[in-house]
């Protein structure tokens, strides 16, 4: 059965930090999830009538990435999950995510220079002329949600 005073507590989780030292209790996958919810809440028109653009992923791990863009309008956010990593994700299998530097020299390209927001961590990843670096990009979690910084 679900433990609802649990879940009651993990929705309260006051920030990024906190889900992220408790993940062994469920706490970042409904702290992610959250977020999710809500984005989709504040873009309703992206996500109902947005397009699905493809993004290119360049570099030698290229295949350990999916990426694509959202956009409608003036509104636009990327989704970034890392794949089939279990043996390229190396460090301590205590903490949830070692990082991203397996990804090292692979880029999302085609990404229009500026500064975005992901979404989950509310970190801030800046967009070059070469594109998005994905060890920056994916150094908190296995996943980011980034989005324009106007759109913030």
């Amino acid at each position: 059965p679900v433990d609802y005073q649990a879940r009651i507590a993990a929705l309260a989780a006051p920030d990024f930090a906190t889900a992220l030292a408790r993940w062994r209790e469920g706490w970042l996958k409904q702290w992610v999830t959250h977020r999710l919810l809500d984005l989709r809440n504040r873009a309703p028109k992206l996500f109902r009538n947005g397009t699905y653009d493809a993004v290119t992923i360049a570099g030698p791990t290229e295949k350990s990435v999916l990426a694509f863009q959202r956009r409608h309008g003036t509104e636009a956010i990327l989704v970034i999950a890392c794949r089939l990593i279990g043996d390229k994700a190396s460090g301590d299998l205590g903490q949830f995510w070692p990082g991203a530097q397996f990804l090292a020299q692979t880029r999302l390209e085609g990404i229009p220079p500026g500064r975005w927001i992901d979404r989950l961590t509310d970190r801030a990843i800046v967009t070059t002329a070469s594109g998005i670096s994905l060890p920056e990009a994916g150094s908190d979690l296995p996943v980011a949600v980034p989005g324009a910084e106007a759109n913030a």
